[in-house]
């Protein structure tokens, strides 16, 4: 996930706060967890990054790939056109 590479090159990699280093959570956790559960274990650093760089769950970021197709993805061309035209014609 982009978000996370990047929040933690911006945070320098503190993206845990001293909770949720004593609890020994995943960082990762932060992004595919709910808001409440993230910000409860997330460092200042990273609670200051996410309000330049708003917060994408990985639910979130799933329906944003699985709902839009590319802008491209119905249309054939006339390359297609003339291949279909070859096996049906």
């Amino acid at each position: 996930m982009q978000q996370y590479i990047d929040a933690e090159n911006a945070t320098n990699g503190a993206l845990l706060n001293a909770a949720g280093r004593r609890r020994r959570i995943d960082p990762m956790r932060l992004f595919l967890s709910n808001r409440a559960f993230a910000y409860c274990y997330a460092s200042e650093e990273l609670r200051d990054w996410w309000a330049e760089h708003p917060r994408i769950t990985f639910p979130d970021y799933e329906r944003q790939v699985y709902e839009a197709p590319p802008d491209d993805y119905y249309d054939t061309g006339w390359e297609a056109d003339a291949v279909w035209g070859q096996v049906i014609g």
